[in-house]
């Protein structure tokens, strides 16, 4: 484990630059274990502490999280991380820490240089989940509504990050949306203290600061289902079933995707509507963590709309990929200037403008190719800023 002023300080890091972004943990049961010193003797709470510490040093300046024997930023965390036992024992379900390793851990590996490990420990943690019985409505923990309402926010990670595994990889996802019917997380309440059942806390419906996770799992349950429209293996089966063509049903889903994404949008919540002046730190992350997902799944939806540059197409989603990809740009321009944060949709923004600067070229399209440009090396900047620390 890191020195005891180093740990807290990456303790304080997590909660601050991680949790509220990806839920996952509750701070109040931690912090009762550590002090317990469950983390000296019971090997599963130490690795959760040694996952936290992980991941917050990369949030980190202190020389003290680089890797022993090299001064490069790329390897931050990993003399924590390497101590980990990633895998359970497959004869029976795992505990509550071992699960909450596989979201914790696929996070942490997606900024390393073998992100691809990632995608298998996701698939590991939802054969668990449904092992245990997490995915399904009923779940619950006898007399523990805070370990009910863990299993339940590290399923929804393992959820959303599949997703978004399958969509960038072109994976085949672990589960789909039919397998689950887990209720979404809840906050808790804090204020409540320990009673005489040993729940210190239960869970709690619409607190605002869960409402900006329980959207964004709603926004990737749209690009789920935008996944199997349009990219499954064997659409045309589907398509046969229903006794209706490939372009009808493609011209269907993109209609049913459109409306369910502006129904999405609509429902932002007003404390979470991006504000680049009138947000703190959190809400203004949260906000432009939102928006850019959406620009993000509109490019997912519109992307296999894009014809040939020289084949005619009936809907203008060329034209509605460059413009999402130009709002995030300036989006997250303004965004990195006041927070800075790493925000992945920034590489897809900076190909669907050079995708569309190339077909303007082509097709003689009027386009003011320096203005294009301007947006790509407005990209490139953003990106720079991360070279040092993350792969």
């Amino acid at each position: 484990f890191p020195d005891d002023d180093l740990m807290h300080d990456l303790i304080d890091l997590y909660f601050a630059k991680v949790e509220p972004y990806f839920p996952m943990l509750h701070r109040n049961t931690l912090e009762q274990s550590l002090s317990d010193g469950l983390h000296l003797s019971d090997r599963r709470v130490g690795a959760i502490l040694l996952m936290i510490c992980s991941m917050a040093s990369q949030h980190s300046d202190d020389p003290r999280t680089l890797n022993e024997g090299t001064e490069s930023e790329y390897f931050k965390g990993w003399e924590y991380f390497r101590q980990i036992r990633l895998t359970h024992r497959f004869e029976e379900p795992p505990s509550i820490h071992e699960f909450q390793l596989y979201p914790l851990a696929s996070l942490y590996l997606h900024t390393t240089n073998i992100s691809g490990v990632a995608f298998y420990l996701i698939a590991i943690g939802i054969r668990s989940a449904h092992q245990k019985g997490v995915n399904e409505r009923q779940f619950v923990v006898p007399n523990n509504a805070i370990e009910t309402e863990l299993w339940r926010r590290a399923f929804w990670c393992l959820v959303v990050f599949d997703i978004y595994g399958s969509t960038t990889l072109g994976r085949p996802r672990a589960t789909i949306a039919e397998n689950i019917d887990a209720n979404y997380p809840q906050e808790f309440d804090d204020d409540l203290r320990e009673k005489n059942t040993g729940i210190s806390s239960e869970p709690v419906t619409n607190s605002s600061s869960m409402l900006f996770w329980v959207h964004y799992i709603k926004l990737f349950e749209i690009i789920g289902f935008a996944n199997r429209a349009f990219y499954s293996v064997k659409t045309s089966e589907l398509w046969n079933r229903l006794g209706i063509s490939g372009p009808e049903w493609n011209h269907k889903a993109l209609i049913e995707l459109d409306a369910a994404l502006n129904k999405w949008f609509d429902t932002i919540p007003n404390h979470l509507r991006w504000d680049p002046q009138g947000q703190s730190e959190t809400c203004s992350r949260q906000s432009s963590m939102l928006y850019a997902t959406y620009y993000w799944a509109q490019y997912q939806v519109h992307k296999p709309f894009i014809s040939r540059s020289d084949t005619p197409s009936t809907f203008p989603s060329v034209t509605i990929c460059a413009n999402s990809a130009r709002t995030m740009i300036g989006l997250l321009e303004t965004q990195h200037r006041q927070h800075p944060f790493v925000a992945l949709p920034l590489l897809i923004a900076t190909i669907v403008l050079l995708i569309n600067l190339w077909r303007g070229l082509r097709n003689l399209i009027a386009l003011d190719p320096s203005k294009e440009l301007d947006y790509v090396r407005r990209c490139i900047n953003i990106l720079s800023m991360y070279e040092k620390r993350y792969v």
